[in-house]
């Protein structure tokens, strides 16, 4: 005969009262709790709190004293592994549960270990819908732990004795569940045996989540493991597949399903029998039972119940949105808690918008990129000039020079590289607008210059690994290197001899026509000059010219060694000697050289300090800041590899990896520190700028709001570089005085898969996306003012981006670009800044150009491309699944 679980009082068979005490019986009692070493076919036992009570073996009737600390009071129940009793702390003066192992459990060493990590897990976890676990311990060769007591019954009792809750306090105990259950989820702790049985109802009617007798770690549960309670067992557990959060979100289910009309979905006697219906047969639908069920809280529930775990929805905090008046986000920030990163990705809507509203985002991208290209037309320093011959061509012209002066020796290695003149810039900046743009196109020479480099050793490169004048530094006998400007015209020649004189040398007089006329000169019409600079190479005789041309005096220098050409350079109005001496640093520079360096180390400091605090306390996005960190160890890896200049030298390539992996993962390491130091104090205080970014790095790539807020940053994206475009563009039309014209990138014209990583690295912009969002928090916190935050934030963008050409005109227009920054970060959120400051950099190289013509045309076409792919996954993830033009073609 059964006993009632509170007084131990036989019950009759079939009574729903205890005739003892009035305490209503359960029927889950003959439900059994399978535990990991329990097969699915063994016969089911009793072992749940509502069951009956068998004598303790330690014989503990109230008034007895354990280890002269806890007095008992009386028998709660058994749960899943033990008798739970009620007791005295005469230490603490409170009333505790006291569950302890049966003595057949303490000589199974695996039994004792699984109760000591059921201790060690529930401590993890501590949250107002959670039952808190204080602490272990052992009486006569018996184990324990003490538990937070709490005045109340379980939800079976309650609901064996009233049939189903109200639908406004189901409500509220579903939310306090997810609430409770993400708690456990955040810690990565599973129940593994959520059921009625296992949740007590306080004596306010809040939920509390009971018993973690069966749950693991998610890194500890393992496959063939099959424990839990049939009746509340998702199908894959009994197959003994490892316990996921989705097997608890089924579990979950089953419990709403129960809470809402009173029933389980289905019945049965044996495990075999639940098995075949949790695999087979579809639930009831609760509104069959429950007619004024809300639809939501239907959808809900089967969805819990979904066979298929994929199918199942992602998180407790997930299941507590779709509820009604679910905002489990609204609830932590007023509770003072710090929300976790899957209750902000779960946050908000869904983020869907209306087919008009998406078409209208996306031609506003597209009318942003077509001003785009028309602006750079007019102010893109590689469109204004001369740009008809490729670097092939270039190349081929620079070789028939080399070996016209006799240098006809087969190379090792070569390279090629385009630069912008660094002195013509600020010089062309004092020429009276429009004529300063307008007179590119016959600007001698041309500002944009292409350099050719050849070597009879290959070229070992340093870090960055990419050829250049200087790197590596010329050094073999039969080096040169020859640069023209864009249309093809000899700017620069420099050949270093054999260190043996016999080697080299010539019977036949120097003839500098052929340099004269390949830099479109006249010798004849040129003078002699004095000699102002040094060759840059060795040279036993220097030679000097001065001539007038194209409207401006040049001066030439040139230089021979035995009688062979090696130096000959065309130096321009504006050319300056690059390797004088620099002026020497004073104390200011130095000390603000001083300050930068010790900003940084103590940065790093604080932000060890914060990270290691943040994680100890469970706050810090442990999965983001990996997911993020992998990316930019990926994104700055991949485009070293793609930019470096490579040698078929096995130590070169050693060296390289190293050195290459070794930046890219400390670029990683320094953002993952910074990530786990400031982001959980954004996501607290303003979590709203958070959510589409949490939804990606959860893996929602189909989120809507993800697609949505892809769509307004390459909106924003856009119109920021138009703005840019603008700024630079002025002079074409207007006479605005000091702005100048904007330079191709340094990687933007070399070789494609160096054009291609340049790309790749923009990505990295992220970082400067969540640089501002962090100068933003930290200033407003300090201050106390969010105003203050976006106005420091507002400084940084104006600062970063003024040029310092034409102050009045360049603050104006960077202003409204700060203005976008700060309205696309503080309205759209972090996803969308990332992916603006992205579209910015793509833009911004001045490729983008509408003369298709043009050799480099294909590489603005990517830059468009790569935006326009951008936008269009962005415009088609925003629809969520709704037709792409609003049903206008449906029948």
């Amino acid at each position: 005969m059964p006993r009632c679980s509170f007084c131990s009082h036989e019950v009759a068979e079939g009574a729903r009262f205890c005739s003892a005490c009035g305490q209503a019986t359960s029927s889950v009692s003959v439900i059994p709790t399978l535990t990991s070493d329990q097969p699915p076919a063994f016969p089911p036992r009793s072992s749940n709190s509502a069951s009956g009570v068998k004598s303790s073996p330690l014989n503990l009737s109230p008034g007895v004293v354990l280890v002269d600390r806890y007095r008992i009071l009386g028998i709660l129940g058994r749960g899943g592994m033990g008798m739970v009793y009620r007791a005295d702390d005469l230490k603490l003066g409170q009333v505790v549960a006291l569950k302890f192992l049966p003595a057949s459990f303490t000589q199974d060493a695996s039994r004792v270990e699984r109760f000591r990590a059921e201790v060690r897990i529930a401590r993890q976890v501590s949250h107002p819908n959670v039952c808190r676990v204080y602490d272990i311990g052992e009486v006569d060769g018996h184990s324990y732990l003490t538990m937070e007591y709490v005045d109340g019954e379980d939800l079976a009792t309650l609901l064996n004795r009233i049939g189903r809750l109200p639908s406004k306090k189901a409500l509220e105990i579903a939310h306090e569940l997810c609430a409770g259950l993400a708690a456990a989820h955040a810690r990565q702790v599973i129940h593994r045996d959520l059921k009625p049985a296992n949740i007590m109802i306080d004596g306010r009617g809040h939920a509390r989540i009971t018993d973690f007798g069966l749950a693991v770690g998610t890194a500890d549960s393992t496959e063939g493991e099959v424990a839990g309670t049939p009746a509340y067992m998702a199908p894959e557990s009994f197959e003994g597949k490892p316990a996921t959060v989705q097997s608890d979100l089924y579990s979950l289910g089953m419990v709403l399903f129960e809470l809402y009309t009173g029933n389980r979905p289905w019945e049965a006697s044996k495990v075999s029998d639940w098995r075949a219906k949790h695999f087979r047969e579809q639930p009831t639908p609760p509104s069959k039972l429950t007619p004024e069920i809300d639809a939501a809280v239907e959808r809900v529930i089967l969805r819990c119940l979904e066979k298929d775990p994929a199918s199942r929805p992602r998180s407790a905090i997930q299941v507590a949105s779709a509820l009604p008046g679910g905002n489990p986000l609204a609830a932590a920030l007023a509770a003072g808690e710090t929300p976790s990163p899957e209750m902000v990705a779960a946050a908000g809507d869904e983020g869907g918008i209306s087919a008009a509203k998406a078409w209208s985002l996306l031609a506003a991208v597209a009318a942003g990129l077509l001003l785009v290209v028309f602006l750079a037309q007019h102010s893109a320093l590689a469109n204004l000039v001369p740009m008809d011959k490729s670097p092939e061509v270039l190349s081929e012209d620079a070789r028939h020079l080399a070996a016209a002066l006799g240098y006809t020796d087969p190379p090792a290695d070569s390279a090629y590289w385009f630069d912008t003149d660094p002195g013509y810039l600020p010089y062309s900046g004092k020429i009276p607008a429009p004529q300063r743009y307008r007179s590119l196109a016959s600007e001698f020479p041309s500002p944009v210059q292409f350099w050719y480099r050849q070597s009879p050793q290959p070229f070992q490169t340093a870090f960055p690994f990419e050829v250049s004048s200087g790197n590596p530094m010329p050094f073999y006998s039969g080096e040169w290197s020859i640069s023209l400007d864009s249309v093809g015209r000899l700017l620069y020649f420099a050949a270093i001899g054999p260190q043996e004189d016999a080697l080299f040398s010539s019977v036949h007089p120097l003839d500098w026509r052929p340099l004269f006329a390949a830099a479109d000169l006249d010798l004849q019409q040129s003078r002699a000059d004095e000699e102002q600079w040094l060759p840059d190479v060795p040279a036993d005789k220097n030679f000097a010219w001065e001539t007038n041309a194209h409207g401006k005096t040049l001066k030439i220098q040139g230089a021979s060694y035995h009688n062979r050409i090696v130096f000959f350079r065309v130096m321009t109005p504006w050319a300056r000697p690059e390797r004088a001496q620099p002026t020497q640093a004073n104390f200011a520079s130095r000390f603000g050289v001083g300050l930068f360096v010790a900003t940084v180390f103590v940065a790093l400091a604080i932000c060890f300090f914060f990270a290691r605090r943040n994680l100890k306390q469970g706050r810090g996005d442990r999965q983001g800041a990996i997911r993020v960190a992998a990316a930019i160890f990926i994104v700055a890896f991949l485009s070293v590899v793609l930019s470096a200049h490579y040698v078929g030298d096995a130590l070169w390539i050693f060296g390289w990896f190293q050195i290459s992996s070794g930046l890219a993962l400390s670029n990683a390491l320094e953002f993952a520190l910074f990530y786990v130091a400031l982001e959980p104090y954004v996501r607290r205080t303003w979590p709203e700028i958070l959510i589409s970014w949490s939804r990606l790095l959860a893996g929602g790539w189909k989120n809507a709001l993800v697609g949505r807020d892809l769509l307004l940053g390459a909106l924003f994206g856009v119109a920021i570089a138009v703005v840019n475009y603008v700024l630079i563009a002025l002079p074409f039309w207007f006479k605005v005085a000091s702005i100048t014209a904007g330079g191709p990138g340094s990687q933007s014209l070399r070789e494609p898969s160096v054009f291609l990583g340049n790309i790749a690295s923009n990505i990295l912009a992220l970082m400067d996306g969540i640089g501002s969002l962090a100068a933003l928090f930290i200033v407003a916190k300090l201050t106390r003012s969010k105003t203050a935050g976006m106005l420091f934030a507002a400084l940084l963008v104006v600062g970063i981006s003024v040029r310092g050409g034409n102050l009045k005109v360049e603050l104006a227009i960077i202003s409204l670009i700060a203005i976008l920054w700060l309205t696309c970060l503080m309205r759209v959120g972090l996803l969308a800044i990332c992916v603006c400051r992205f579209i910015i950099f793509t833009l911004g190289d001045g490729l983008v150009t509408s003369d298709l013509s043009r050799w480099y045309a294909w590489r603005g076409l990517t830059e468009i491309a790569v935006v326009a792919a951008i936008a269009l996954y962005g415009f088609k993830v925003a629809l969520a699944g709704k037709p792409i033009f609003g049903g206008a073609f449906e029948d």
